[in-house]
């Protein structure tokens, strides 16, 4: 016996729901990747964002709902990316805060 929650309705609603998802995550995705940066985003939004997509993936996994297992796949993959580039400009403004602090040391 197959342990899933799916039918054909909920592979419907499921589908539109992951096209949804998609169209409004893509573009902050696409922009991060663009620019190298997630400045619009605050650390709290980013690991609270990966702790859900983690806990969404394993919820999935258990009912064996494959749309929820293939939204939350899709939104972990951004999150990284997401959270990847937020600690790339954190560093980046950490040495120019230090490299600051040089200048005015040397004044």
């Amino acid at each position: 016996m197959q342990n899933s929650v799916e039918d054909d309705f909920t592979k419907f609603v499921g589908g539109a729901s992951v096209v949804l998802a998609l169209t409004a995550t893509l573009p902050q995705i696409y922009y991060s990747f663009k620019t190298k940066t997630a400045k619009g985003c605050s650390w709290w939004f980013l690991l609270s964002r990966l702790g859900i997509t983690i806990l969404m993936t394993i919820y999935g996994i258990h009912l064996g709902a494959e749309m929820l297992i293939f939204l939350n796949i899709i939104f972990l993959i951004g999150a990284l990316v997401m959270v990847y580039y937020k600690f790339v400009e954190s560093c980046n403004n950490l040495e120019i805060e230090q490299e600051q602090e040089e200048e005015e040391n040397i004044l």
